[in-house]
């Protein structure tokens, strides 16, 4: 199995690669977000593997926009 993410969700930051997780109870609703670096594997231009940094059920939060989970393909 492989942890991936939408591309949009993954943004460049001070040279490393982020993903922003939702730590609350409220699932990121309150607007509290913590940067968690990631190693990135293959994209495919739709999506991004996340190796290390983000693990599966993290209530991972697109830059912008209303947390969502993280999947598994």
């Amino acid at each position: 199995n492989v942890l991936s993410v939408p591309r949009n969700f993954v943004v460049l930051r001070n040279d490393k690669y982020v993903v922003y997780k939702a730590e609350s109870a409220s699932l990121g609703r309150d607007g509290n977000y913590t940067p968690v670096e990631v190693q990135l594997g293959i994209r495919d231009g739709i999506n991004v593997e996340i190796l290390s940094g983000a693990q599966e059920g993290d209530c991972l939060v697109k830059p912008g926009r209303k947390a969502e989970g993280s999947r598994k393909d």
